[in-house]
């Protein structure tokens, strides 16, 4: 079986974030994504998003046609454009396929955690039309994928300062050296955001996720 081990810190403003994973088969579907803005506009683009991948992943299983589908649905000029990623992992092989459109790249675990390669490519509904890729890789058992929403990077500290990709990663490296088991490593990152927060109320939410065969 895969785990999918998911925390969202909800934010003061109406949040933006959306993560989901189906079993379909021997395929785990997931998507993890967040509007590019804050309130109420970046929260129906979310749940637009939300609903459009459910509605996808029922007839596709490709993560780039599950894309396209949902910049379709969403690139009419209303909507804020979401950063997401949408992945297909194969249960029985670890074979990962997978589409990333706009959103920062995740972490993934093989001797060390390193950034997973992903191409450049516009969020979704940006501008109607635009071509999706899909890319490979193994996911060998007991790894894992770990992904976060830009507002874990943006989400400020005691000091004022935003935790930055750069910090988060370094919290991510350290938790993985601590115990690089899925669900310990999952309980480390979430404590060492928590800590640096420090209970300082944030205006995004904060969304992780992890991903493992």
């Amino acid at each position: 079986g895969s785990g999918f081990l998911v925390s969202r810190t909800p934010g003061t403003m109406a949040g933006g974030s959306l993560c989901e994973a189906i079993h379909k088969n021997d395929t785990l579907l997931f998507c993890i994504g967040s509007a590019i803005g804050k309130g109420v506009e970046a929260a129906t683009a979310a749940a637009m998003t939300w609903a459009q991948f459910r509605t996808a992943a029922v007839f596709e299983s490709s993560p780039e046609r599950i894309v396209g589908a949902i910049n379709e649905a969403i690139a009419n000029g209303k909507n804020m454009p979401v950063r997401l990623f949408v992945g297909a992992l194969d249960q029985k092989t670890g074979v990962l396929q997978y589409c990333n459109a706009g959103h920062c790249p995740p972490l993934l675990s093989d001797e060390e955690l390193t950034l997973l390669p992903v191409n450049d490519s516009e969020p979704a509904g940006t501008k109607s039309g635009y071509v999706y890729t899909s890319q490979q890789t193994t996911l060998t058992h007991g790894k894992l994928l770990f992904f976060y929403t830009d507002g874990v990077a943006q989400a400020s500290g005691s000091d004022g300062k935003a935790i930055s990709d750069k910090r988060v990663r370094g919290m991510a490296l350290q938790a993985y050296k601590v115990d690089a088991r899925p669900e310990p490593f999952f309980k480390n990152i979430q404590k060492a955001i928590t800590d640096f927060t420090a209970g300082i109320a944030q205006t995004d939410d904060l969304t992780l996720m992890v991903i493992t065969r």
